[in-house]
Parts: structure tokens; sequence; C-alpha cells
């Protein structure tokens, strides 16, 4: 019944200490897993969404096709908000394509601080003003150079990278797949999407699919996983194991990890206040929690307990059917680690 699109994509979730991968099939509104991978990344290889070692990243990504039995090699990935400019933009109706292209790269130039020669520009035109005078566009560009080492790191793994789209974006992009878990299925309602990472965390946040807001900041869990492998001894991929199952001993709970959950709590109410104090501010309907640090215990409950929002850990895979040879209980721990990386292979099915 699920058919494989000749346009399907591998999601590429690459970060700093592992790559996601999925591939997902689709018959008509249903999707179905057919591949899922988590690779450890060597640390190093990836710092601040940027391509240190091409050849390390090829590697793990060689080991993840493997491990998930996928036969795609078409493949979208994502860049960190923070290695991008997103800005939206007004140019004047009546444009065609090659007019709007050579108006664009005019206006960029404001925008940026290297020169337009050397970054990778692409626009979006989102339709027109409230008052049909002029037309909005949705401009992204990023530095050349980050966008060739992401690239070459994909081709020495065999595969080809279709997309490079920006997290922020992926995140907007897998709303169909866990609204499902919200009352009427998020219709009508507005949802902060916070993807808690190693280095940086990102805030999406819809008001019915569409986003109206989003940002980047420079903070993450690393810092708890280096402070827990300095005070216990243990190695970083048993310290991330203990943490994504909740069972770190102590004293280590009480002195780092309570903290830590404590600190980034914090940091979230701090971006909810950014939120608020923006053009965009409206009330909050839910908070739904996503990557490797929203595992952290008791964050979901802390968060609602201090923004007085309820927070979830976000289900990408809810009513998903899955393939055969997906292991579901180790799949059923790992579902908010994988929205960036479903939010990408969910480009492969657009027009």
């Amino acid at each position: 019944m699920f058919s494989k699109d000749k346009h399907a994509l591998l999601g590429l979730d690459i970060g700093s200490t592992a790559i996601k991968l999925v591939e997902i099939s689709r018959h008509g509104q249903d999707y179905r897993l057919e591949a899922c991978a988590i690779e450890p990344l060597p640390r190093g290889a990836v710092v601040d969404k940027l391509v240190r070692e091409p050849q390390a990243v090829a590697a793990a990504l060689r080991r993840a096709v493997r491990s998930s039995g996928t036969r795609l090699k078409r493949a979208a990935a994502a860049i960190g908000g923070g290695t991008a400019i997103t800005k939206l933009i007004t140019m004047p109706t009546g444009l065609d394509e090659l007019e709007l292209e050579e108006q664009i790269a005019v206006e960029a130039n404001q925008y940026l601080s290297y020169p337009i020669n050397e970054v990778n520009l692409d626009f979006e035109v989102m339709g027109p003003t409230p008052d049909g005078e002029r037309v909005e566009v949705l401009l992204a560009a990023s530095r050349s150079e980050l966008v060739e080492d992401w690239s070459l790191a994909i081709q020495m793994a065999g595969l080809q990278l279709k997309i490079l789209d920006i997290e922020a974006f992926a995140l907007e992009n897998a709303w169909p797949l866990y609204s499902r878990q919200l009352p009427e299925q998020g219709v009508y309602q507005t949802a902060a999407v916070i993807d808690v990472g190693h280095s940086t965390t990102t805030i999406t946040v819809l008001k019915d699919g569409e986003g109206i807001f989003e940002q980047t900041q420079s903070f993450g869990c690393g810092q708890l996983v280096d402070s827990l492998v300095k005070q216990s001894g243990m190695e970083e991929s048993q310290v991330m194991t203990h943490l994504q199952q909740g069972s770190l001993p102590e004293p280590q709970r009480s002195d780092l990890l309570l903290p830590y959950v404590d600190t980034v709590i914090r940091h979230i109410s701090r971006m909810m206040q950014l939120f608020q104090s923006s053009p965009h501010a409206t009330e909050l309907d839910h908070i739904l929690l996503c990557g490797g640090g929203a595992m952290l215990p008791a964050l979901a409950e802390g968060v609602s307990g201090r923004l007085g929002i309820n927070a979830a850990l976000a289900q990408p895979l809810e009513g998903m059917s899955l393939s055969s040879r997906i292991n579901r209980t180790a799949l059923r721990r790992s579902a908010p680690r994988l929205v960036i990386a479903l939010g990408l292979a969910l480009r492969g099915f657009e027009p």
C-alpha cells in the first residue's frame, strides 16, 4: 500500500554528537517509517554546526546507511540557524522570476556580512503583503564554504545532497507528524517547538502549523555531558545512555543533573519572553520538546511548572506505521530526537 516516491529523500540530521537518519514512504496522508538509524559521531567532527572533519562525518554516515538498510541515495540535511541568515523582505509585484532573482541579489547585500559571491542564496515568495501592493519574500543565505563542507561530507558517504535546509524550517515542516499528539491535531492552536541539542537550542513557534517566530541560542546539554564525564569517569556514550534512560546514578544526579535541568528551564523561559515581546506575540497553547536534551529527566514537567503551559516530549511517530525491520523498543526512546530528520525527509513529498 505504501509506495516509495521517486523523489523520496533521506532525512539527515547531523548534529554535534550523532547522525539521525530516516527514510519514510507515503500513502495519501499516511506515512510509514521505512528505515532509521542513530549513529554516534566522534567528538570534534561537527562543532557549532560546522563540519570540521568531513571524513569522520562521511564514515559515520556510511555506518548509518548500512545499519538502517536504506537504499536511498538522495538526501536532505540542515544547517543551524546560527550559520544562516534569514530575512523576510518585500518586493514589487509583477516581477518575473529572473527580475526577482536580480532584484533580490541587490537587496540581499544590505543583510549579508560577506560579499554576495561568497554566499549561497535562496528565496521563496510567501505571498502578497496585507495591502496587496508588494509581495513578501523569505530570503535565506549561508556562506558557500560552509555549504561546500556539508556537501563534501555527504558526497564522500556515497549520497547525493539535494536539499540543504535550515533546522528551524525542518522543525516547522514536521508539524503534520507531531501535531497528531495535540488536541484537534493542533488546528487553530499555537505551539512552541523547542529543539534542545548538544550545543544549541532552537525555538520555532507555529500558529496553526505556520511558523511565526524562530530563534537559535548557543546553549544545550553539551556542558552537562562534559561535567558528568569529568566527575563520574564514564565514557561519553555511557553518560548519554544514562541521560536518555533516566538512570543516572548518585551523586551525579543531585549534584549536576538537577541543577542543570533548572538552568535549561530558565533559558527556555527567557526564549519565551523574547517571543512574547516580538511583533508576533500571542498566547501559547502547547510546548513540545525535541532533540537529545529534551529527554533530560523532569525537563518537560519543569517547563510546564515554570511557564504554566502544558509541555511534553514531541512524538512525531505517533500514529505512523513502522517497517518490520525497525526496532520498535529502541525507537520509542529515540522518537523525540528524530523530529528534524523527519521534517527533512518530508521535503521529498513536496510539490
